[in-house]
């Protein structure tokens, strides 16, 4: 592997694909952390575009590439991950046999900040995917920012409810590891399963699209889950519907809505919680929620345009007229 070059992985949320977001980098080339329900000639195409050199695959997911030999894929090598057979694919090797090629250096910091740390793609609801470049730069800004704004600590423990491959699990792959909390991986989302292991360890923090929450308020009525210590869940794209802001309040917790894009290394804008808005009827409390949003620690400006980027007239709203609007733009407020 040689610097810039691009490293593949196709895998479920794994602690392999965790270290894959240190260990590429590491080595001076850019991580392709791929979608895991994407179309075998989606991947093909992927692997052609970001011209991945290396492609690290689990054997979970070798159905989806839809291939009988290593040779039938646009990359130069095929790494099985540990726990698949080298008979799985013809022609790929072991991960332990790929690690006995390398040169063990450790960990090389990047000589140019704005390198290539990884190359992210859409997820191709609106087109074939895109191929979008975060630099070392950008992704160390914003998961300190991501960490800040989540308030994830050395004590926080991140149940991966959200694909890492989504904009790198919002840069809370490196963002949690940064201030040394704990990560928990969850292959791929449960509600059942996940609940299991918040009531197994002390998880504090876990992320997803609105289903991941509607789904666990689903599992949690169910079976009469309440959390054993403050649990925070980060929300991203649509707002939350009041009937799921209720039943995860009953459940002990907390929502914070997040949005942002791929091409903004994830989250960018918050909805920031103010004081007396956890005991807000769940209808009230959703309206807040749909409203963003102050702009993450790392996002210097936003703007509401329309589509020929006309800055859109501003709009003070009815329960924010007897506050100081500073207060808005950046605080502080326990959520709890």
């Amino acid at each position: 592997m040689q610097p810039g070059d691009r490293v593949a992985v196709l895998d479920l949320n794994s602690r392999w694909l965790l270290a894959a977001h240190f260990a590429v980098p590491g080595a001076g080339a850019a991580l392709v952390a791929l979608n895991t329900r994407l179309a075998a000639h989606e991947y093909r195409d992927i692997l052609a575009h970001s011209r991945a050199r290396i492609l690290l695959v689990s054997g979970d997911l070798l159905p989806r590439l839809d291939v009988r030999t290593a040779a039938g894929l646009p990359t130069g090598r095929v790494v099985l991950l540990p726990g698949t057979p080298a008979a799985a694919l013809p022609g790929a090797v072991t991960y332990d046999e790929w690690l006995g090629d390398t040169d063990g250096q450790g960990i090389t910091l990047p000589a140019d900040e704005d390198a290539m740390i990884a190359v992210n793609y859409t997820s191709g609801t609106t087109g074939r995917p895109k191929g979008v470049v975060y630099t070392h730069r950008g992704a160390y800004l914003n998961a300190l920012s991501a960490a800040l704004e989540f308030e994830l600590t050395a004590a926080s423990c991140l149940l991966w409810t959200l694909p890492m491959f989504h904009c790198n699990g919002w840069s809370m792959t490196w963002g949690a590891t940064a201030v040394g909390a704990t990560h928990v991986c969850l292959g791929s989302f449960d509600p059942q399963r996940a609940l299991d292991l918040a009531g197994r360890y002390p998880v504090s923090h876990l992320c997803g699209a609105p289903v991941v929450l509607s789904e666990l308020a689903r599992a949690g009525a169910q079976r009469g889950f309440t959390a054993g210590r403050p649990l925070r869940a980060a929300v991203g794209g649509a707002p939350p519907a009041k009937e799921t802001i209720a039943a995860v309040q009953q459940m002990g917790i907390t929502v914070t809505h997040l949005y942002g894009l791929t091409e903004t290394y994830g989250p960018s804008l918050v909805c920031e919680y103010q004081p007396g808005w956890t005991e807000l009827p769940a209808a009230d409390l959703a309206g807040r929620l749909s409203r963003q949003g102050v702009p993450a620690i790392s996002v210097a400006d936003a703007q509401i345009a329309d589509d020929k980027l006309r800055p859109a007239a501003r709009r003070r709203h009815q329960h924010r007229r007897d506050r100081d609007p500073v207060q808005h733009r950046r605080r502080r407020i326990p959520r709890r």
